[in-house]
């Protein structure tokens, strides 16, 4: 029992402490990557290149940029609020929620009226490309830890872009292991009415 106790403690004491080192910032960091993410005055950019590049190599197969689109980006030029018709698109605010003046904000929050799956933030040449989760999310912290400037020296955000994408609507196949699982019961039913006879 001591055993027990003591392996339980120590997975909380490891869990609890890798959950406390990027607590400042929602989701999983896949890349860096140089050059812009999302240009919003012509499309361009390698932000949905490097998606597509990234479900590819895990698991997902066929996947193309028609399947992800840009939901909104905060940036200096919307005062890091974009809105269409009053709502919400994208937004970006300071730990304490309030208004960023300054593209030196090094973290803080964002919220998108879509959930999204991914997001990148803009700091200097290049960007920091976040996984959020299959569902995605409206909302959550970020943190530009990671790209210096030539003198080593953190740089700020200068946007923070979401991006969402849409799996065709295909058939999910049945896992081997339910097949599996089926037969065996089947055959357990049949043995059953053979002891009873």
């Amino acid at each position: 029992m001591k055993k027990i106790s003591l392996v339980l403690i120590s997975l909380f004491v490891v869990l609890s402490f890798a959950g406390a080192v990027n607590a400042a910032t929602t989701g999983c960091l896949i890349g860096t990557y140089s050059h812009q993410d999302y240009d919003p005055t012509n499309g361009s950019g390698t932000g949905i290149k490097n998606i597509v590049n990234y479900l590819n190599a895990n698991g997902f197969t066929g996947i193309t940029n028609s399947y992800i689109s840009v939901v909104g980006q905060a940036n200096e030029e919307n005062d890091w609020h974009q809105r269409e018709g009053g709502v919400t698109i994208a937004q970006a605010t300071k730990n304490d929620g309030s208004p960023i003046t300054t593209a030196e904000e090094k973290s803080g929050k964002w919220n998108f009226g879509t959930a999204i799956n991914f997001y990148a933030i803009k700091a200097g040449n290049d960007y920091l490309l976040y996984y959020v989760g299959d569902t995605g999310l409206l909302n959550g912290d970020w943190e530009q830890n990671i790209l210096k400037n030539n003198k080593g020296k953190l740089l700020g955000m200068s946007h923070i872009t979401g991006y969402r994408f849409d799996l065709p609507n295909t058939p999910v196949p049945v896992p081997a292991a339910v097949w599996l699982l089926g037969s065996g019961l089947v055959g357990l039913a049949f043995t059953r009415k053979r002891v009873k006879k």
